[in-house]
C-alpha cells in the first residue's frame, strides 16, 4: 500500500451506529451483535463521519488510518460481525451508493385508521377508601381515577359518540376503567356500544370492587384485568380462590398485582403459587416514597438492554415514536382526552371529534413522539434506541433514567 491509497470503509443498511462523548456503539439488527468502544477517539472520529447525513454511511479512509492499530482492529471487528467493511476505490470512479437505515413516517396519512388502535375510557371517578394510597396510579397505569368525592361519570352521549366515530375502524383495543363498571346494566351498556368483532374490549377492576356475581360474557371478546392492592383481606382471598376455581384457564381472565415493596412481591409470589391463574402480573406502582424498590426491581442495566435485541423495526421505531404512547387516546370522565396521561389534554369530546384530536397530537406531537432522543439523559446515552420506550413511571417521577447506566 503506497502513502496515498486509500479505502471506501462502509457500513451495512441493517446497522445502526449511536455516538456519545467519546462512546460508539454499533449494532446488527440481523445477528444481534454489538460492538462498544469507549476512549477511542480514532473510531469515535471515524463514527461521526459515518453518522453525517451528507456521507450516508460510507467514508474514505486515508494511509494513515488504515495502519493505525486502533482502526485496523475496528474493521476487523466489523468484518467479524458482518458490519461493514473496505471497498477498493478503483471498483468506482465515485463514492459507492449505500442506504443509510432511517424510519419513513408517513404523517400525511391522516385516516383514523393509519394512527389511532386503542382507546381508554375513564367511566367514572371513585371514592373507595382502600384505592386512596393509589390515587395517583392511574398516572402510571391503567387504574381508576380516585376522587375525594364520588359522582363524576363520563356521559353516555360520549361514549356513544366515539363508538360511533370509530365504529369501522380497526381499533384493537378498548379499554373501560371504573368504579363499579361490571354491574350488569352498565357492563352491557359499554360492550353494546363497542359489540363490533374487531373491537378487543378490557375492563379494569380493582378487587375489592368485583361484584359477587360476574355478568356473561360467553362468546364475547372480553378481558376482565383485576387489580389485586395489598393488603390483601380474607375476603378478597376467599374470592380469588372461588375464581381460581371457576377461571384458572381462562386467558382472558388477567390478574395484576399492584405491588410497592419487596414484602408485597413475596407476597402476591406465595398467593400466585396458591392459585392456578393462567395469567399473572407484577404491576410496580410508585408512590413517592419507594424509589429503591424501583432501583431494584424495576431499572435495567446495559446487560438487560444488550439481552433484548431488538429488531430492525423496533430500533425504527424507537427512533421516531413512543411505542407505549402511540396511536392511544384516553378518555377521562369529564370529557378531556389525552396522548398520554401525564401531559396537557388534547381537548374535549363535548367540542371536538376524534379525528380533530388525533390530527392535533399528529400535528404538534409531544406524547406519540417522545422518544429517548428527546429526554434528558437519555439523549446522550448509547444505548437510547435500543432501550425500551419512555414509560409513564418516567413521565410522571420527571426522571427519564429508570436504568442503572445513568443512575
Amino acid at each position: 500500500m503506497n502513502n496515498n491509497e486509500s479505502r471506501w470503509l462502509s457500513i451495512e443498511p441493517y446497522v445502526h451506529i449511536a455516538v456519545t462523548g467519546t462512546g460508539v456503539l454499533i449494532y446488527n439488527t440481523v445477528n444481534k451483535t454489538y460492538l462498544v468502544y469507549r476512549e477511542k477517539p480514532e473510531i469515535t472520529k471515524i463514527a461521526d463521519q459515518l453518522t453525517d447525513q451528507q456521507n450516508g454511511y460510507v467514508i474514505r479512509l486515508n494511509h494513515q488510518q488504515l495502519n493505525n492499530p486502533v482502526v485496523q482492529v475496528f474493521i476487523s471487528d466489523l468484518r467479524n460481525k458482518y458490519m461493514g467493511d473496505l471497498h477498493e476505490p478503483q471498483w468506482s470512479g465515485s463514492k459507492p451508493f449505500n442506504i443509510v437505515p432511517e424510519p419513513v413516517i408517513k404523517k400525511g396519512l391522516k385516516g383514523l385508521e393509519n394512527h389511532l388502535n386503542e382507546i381508554t375510557f375513564h367511566v367514572n371517578t371513585c371514592d373507595l377508601p382502600g384505592l386512596k394510597p393509589f390515587r395517583n396510579a392511574y398516572y402510571q397505569f391503567p387504574f381508576p381515577v380516585w376522587a375525594p368525592a364520588p359522582g363524576l361519570v363520563l356521559s353516555p352521549e360520549i361514549i356513544r359518540s366515539v363508538a360511533d366515530q370509530v365504529d369501522s375502524l380497526p381499533v384493537a383495543v378498548i379499554n373501560f376503567v371504573g368504579s363499579g363498571i361490571l354491574s350488569d346494566p352498565l357492563y352491557h351498556r359499554l360492550a353494546t356500544l363497542f359489540n363490533k368483532p374487531l373491537f378487543r374490549r378490557k375492563f379494569y377492576v380493582p378487587l375489592m370492587q368485583l361484584p359477587s356475581r360476574l355478568p356473561d360474557r360467553s362468546g364475547k371478546k372480553d378481558y376482565l384485568s383485576l387489580y389485586v392492592t395489598f393488603p390483601v383481606d380474607q375476603q378478597q382471598q376467599d374470592r380469588l380462590e372461588l375464581l381460581s376455581q371457576e377461571f384458572s384457564k381462562n386467558p382472558r381472565l388477567e390478574l395484576y398485582f399492584v405491588v410497592r415493596d419487596n414484602r408485597e412481591v413475596e407476597q402476591a409470589t406465595e398467593l400466585i403459587s396458591r392459585l392456578a391463574f393462567r395469567q399473572t402480573f407484577f404491576k410496580p406502582f410508585l408512590n413517592g416514597k419507594n424509589m429503591q424498590f424501583f432501583r431494584e426491581q424495576v431499572f435495567i442495566s446495559e446487560e438487560d438492554i444488550k439481552a433484548s435485541k431488538p429488531t430492525q423495526n423496533q430500533v425504527f421505531s424507537r427512533l421516531s415514536m413512543n411505542e407505549h404512547d402511540y396511536g392511544k387516546l384516553t378518555v377521562f370522565p369529564d370529557g378531556d382526552v389525552y396522548a398520554n396521561v401525564n401531559d396537557e389534554a388534547l381537548g374535549n369530546l363535548q367540542h371536538q371529534t376524534v379525528a380533530e384530536l388525533v390530527d392535533k397530537e399528529l400535528n404538534n406531537p409531544k406524547s406519540w413522539e417522545r422518544t429517548r432522543n428527546v429526554v434528558e439523559p437519555c439523549r446522550h446515552c448509547l444505548y437510547r434506541f435500543l432501550c425500551p420506550p419512555v414509560s409513564n413511571y418516567e413521565i410522571h417521577s420527571h426522571k427519564f433514567n429508570f436504568c442503572h447506566i445513568h443512575p
